[in-house]
C-alpha cells in the first residue's frame, strides 16, 4: 500500500509564561510522546511543520498555519506559539553572536530561511531560545514566535 502526503503539522496546547519561555523541542515532545499536551492551555504551541520536498511552494505550508489558527478561534485559546529555527545562523555563527543575528531579524536588517518566512505568515518574534535543538544549521537557536487569534492566516 501506499501513501501520499503533502504536508503535515503538529501541535499541542500549552499554557506558555511568556516571562520564563526557555525550552527545547525535547521538552515540548517529550520523547515524541507529546506528553506536553495541556487539555486546558490557552496556547496552541506548533511543535513542528513540514512539506513534502516535491510539493514545496504550493501554498501547503501556509495552509497548515491557516489550519491551525482556526483550530485556535474554535477552541478560543490565545493564539499560536512556535519556535522558528534560525536556520542561517550555523553558517554565520563566528561573524556575530546569536542575540545579533535575533536583533538583526527582528529590526528586518536579515533574513532566514524559516523565521522569515513565519513572519510573512503573521508570527512576531518573542524572544531568541538557546540550546532549542542539536542542528548545526541553526547552532542549536531558534526564535519564539508568536500568533495572536486575532489574526488572519489566508490559505493563499
Amino acid at each position: 500500500m501506499a501513501i501520499a502526503w503533502w504536508g503535515m503539522t503538529t501541535a499541542v496546547r500549552m499554557n506558555i509564561d511568556f516571562d520564563h519561555t526557555d525550552h527545547t523541542f525535547a521538552e515540548i515532545i517529550q520523547g515524541g510522546w507529546m506528553t506536553s499536551h495541556d487539555p486546558t492551555g490557552q496556547w496552541l504551541y506548533g511543535a513542528d511543520i513540514g512539506t513534502h520536498p516535491d510539493y514545496r511552494r504550493r501554498g501547503i505550508a501556509r495552509a497548515l498555519y491557516a489550519a491551525r489558527q482556526e483550530t485556535v478561534r474554535s477552541l478560543g485559546l490565545a493564539g499560536q506559539v512556535i519556535a522558528g529555527l534560525a536556520n542561517g545562523y550555523g553558517t554565520i555563527q563566528h561573524e556575530i553572536t546569536p542575540e545579533q543575528y535575533f536583533a538583526q531579524l527582528v529590526s528586518g536588517e536579515r533574513t532566514d530561511p524559516t523565521v522569515t518566512a513565519q513572519r510573512k505568515i503573521g508570527f512576531q518574534p518573542c524572544r531568541l531560545l538557546t540550546n532549542y535543538v542539536n542542528d548545526p544549521r541553526c547552532a542549536g537557536y531558534a526564535v519564539l514566535l508568536v500568533l495572536p487569534a486575532t489574526h488572519d492566516v489566508s490559505w493563499e
